[in-house]
């Protein structure tokens, strides 16, 4: 009777042991999958939805400094660069050490010369990217972009 208790004890132990360890695994498991915002960013080329006219297209593509944007109008290719980070805060100056410093954030902040563009993140996956333009003084100020995984690489 003794040895069949001790045996029970034992098994019920390694039972609990084993599922401690998956549910351990499991989460580090689950932590490995999790990706910051600017490897999110810098997955595909995005391409944003009622923006163009028939015929004309255009994406944005994301590097660990820079956005770039593509368009093709009139089968006429214009490229844009500007570089931006990522913040927690929506910045209303510009800060250049910041570029490339920060994998995670709420806000994408541009370089616009003039301008800081501030563009809200309000949904990112890796095949849907949604921005709201924080931008003050323009006619776009809080508008909402949705932009998708494209293929598209000219």
């Amino acid at each position: 009777m003794t040895l069949r208790l001790k045996r029970n004890e034992v098994m019920k132990s390694l039972f609990i042991l084993l599922l401690l360890n998956m549910y351990c695994c499991g989460m580090s498991v689950f932590a490995q999958e999790q990706k910051t915002t600017q490897e999110l960013l810098t997955s595909t080329n995005w391409e944003p939805q009622d923006f163009f006219y028939e015929g004309d297209c255009g994406y944005i593509k994301y590097t660990k400094t820079q956005d770039i944007y593509i368009e093709k109008i009139d089968n006429t290719i214009d490229r844009v660069y500007s570089n931006y980070y990522l913040s927690s805060s929506p910045d209303t100056v510009f800060d250049r050490n910041k570029v490339g410093k920060n994998n995670n954030g709420k806000y994408i902040i541009r370089d616009g010369g003039d301008y800081v563009f501030v563009s809200e993140i309000l949904e990112l996956t890796a095949t849907k990217l949604v921005l709201r333009n924080l931008t003050p003084g323009f006619t776009t100020t809080g508008k909402v972009t949705t932009y998708l995984k494209t293929n598209m690489n000219f």
